[in-house]
């Protein structure tokens, strides 16, 4: 199959798997995983997005959120969390996940926030992006790996990957959806070559090329 035919079938398989993973809204980053979910759902029900960060710090994710936001004329909501709400969320996901890793939970605390703000919208459902970085190579630790090495991590990742998005919502009260979990999706992912996942192009590594 040529390099065109696999991007015309990943093309439409992202589009079957978005559509069986409709939610309300989306925790949107604005990176490249939640920004292909968001542009896609967009077209087949009236969108929500949810972006979170930090008061008073850097927000990257925030500026590239409200442009993908504004290019899909989806309602954007957005949250600047402080220490306060943040360590009530870190109690919250101690208390949930019973994870103590000081970066997991983090990460989690952040998840948590930005699925209660959407509860509070009274949003139901909501998408996320969790699982493409570990299904098609996204993280940049992985890029020194050569091909044999580099099976055998994402085969080791792919067998314990857990995504602390899915309990939250349960315990937070909100359904979360994960179209890149879908089993079609990640059969495919699995058996794409390795080329397609990390590839150099002007002096640089990209992970998710193919994304």
């Amino acid at each position: 199959m040529s390099e065109k035919e696999i991007c015309i079938q990943l093309r439409e398989l992202v589009e079957r798997i978005a559509q069986r993973n409709l939610a309300e809204g989306i925790l949107l980053s604005g990176g490249l995983d939640t920004s292909i979910l968001a542009a896609v759902a967009s077209k087949y029900i009236r969108l929500r997005a949810f972006t979170c960060a930090f008061q008073g710090a850097p927000a990257p994710d925030v500026e590239h959120a409200m442009l993908v936001a504004d290019r899909l004329r989806i309602s954007h909501y957005i949250h600047y969390f402080d220490d306060e709400e943040l360590y009530e969320a870190a109690r919250f996901v101690i208390k949930t996940l019973r994870v103590f890793d000081p970066m997991e939970v983090r990460n989690s605390s952040t998840i948590y926030i930005g699925l209660k703000f959407a509860k509070d919208n009274s949003v139901k459902s909501i998408m996320t992006g969790d699982a493409l970085d570990e299904l098609m190579a996204g993280y940049p630790w992985l890029f020194k790996y050569g091909e044999g090495g580099l099976e055998v991590e994402l085969r080791k990742i792919w067998k314990s990957m857990t995504f602390s998005s899915i309990p939250i919502g349960k315990a937070v009260g909100v359904e979360v959806k994960v179209p890149y979990l879908d089993p079609e999706f990640m059969e495919f992912a699995m058996k794409l070559d390795l080329r397609y996942k990390i590839r150099e192009e002007n002096g640089q590594k990209w992970g998710k090329w193919i994304m």
